[in-house]
């Protein structure tokens, strides 16, 4: 699988003109900014730096675990529709003691951190050393009927996991794949993965990786 770069400037870029907007497309995301000079437009009808929340509620079945219950470092990989096999890779982090993830494009210099007890989150740009403060919303809206429905097991990254079909803030019915302490392995539609782990390491997170440095220029994103 080749993958896809997402190196500053391009449209996979988190950091646009207008700073990080959460997106509800099943997962939490970033929107890519608008196409411009030096900018390419990737296939598809949507690009996102994806983040691995699944946004439902209204149970059918007890729900998952959909917050990790201990540190966790997981590799992912995110197909770019109509790529012909490339892949982006996305690195997410999460501290329990803390309640913070940070998710990260590893080749682009560019991460995000999101902390579940203020509601806040950080989108960082290493290079020009900025970081943007938005909100994020505590209860994100859910689908009309969205409910988890219980499918059965599958190993992915070597690891066991139960599959739930529900369905995005759109109504489009997706498979998530998590784990009994909260890791989402897998997350697909019934034609397309969306966001795969191909690696998952238990090992405890610094908690120095979920603060953006405090020299790098701050502007505040919303309210």
């Amino acid at each position: 699988m080749r993958r896809a770069s997402g190196g500053q400037g391009s449209a996979l870029d988190p950091l646009g003109p207008k700073g990080p907007r959460p997106q509800t497309d099943g997962v939490w995301g970033l929107s890519a900014p608008a196409e411009g000079p030096g900018r390419q437009r990737l296939p598809g009808r949507r690009r996102h730096l994806f983040l691995p929340i699944v946004l439902l509620a209204t149970l059918a079945d007890a729900p998952p675990a959909l917050q990790p219950t201990h540190d966790v470092d997981i590799t992912y990989k995110v197909p770019v529709a109509g790529g012909h096999d490339m892949a982006i890779l996305q690195r997410f982090r999460y501290s329990a003691s803390l309640r913070r993830q940070r998710v990260d494009l590893p080749t682009s210099g560019n991460w995000m951190v999101l902390d579940y007890v203020t509601h806040r989150m950080q989108a960082v740009r290493d290079e020009s050393r900025e970081v943007i403060d938005a909100p994020v919303p505590a209860e994100p809206p859910a689908a009309a009927g969205a409910g988890y429905r219980r499918l059965g097991t599958a190993t992915v990254a070597g690891r066991l996991c139960t599959e739930w079909q529900t369905r995005d803030t759109n109504g489009q019915v997706t498979i998530t794949c998590y784990t009994t302490d909260g890791l989402l392995l897998r997350a697909r539609t019934n034609d397309r993965v969306l966001i795969e782990a191909i690696s998952v390491s238990e090992a405890p997170q610094d908690p120095t990786i979920f603060t953006a440095p405090s020299h790098y220029t701050h502007t505040n994103g919303g309210p």
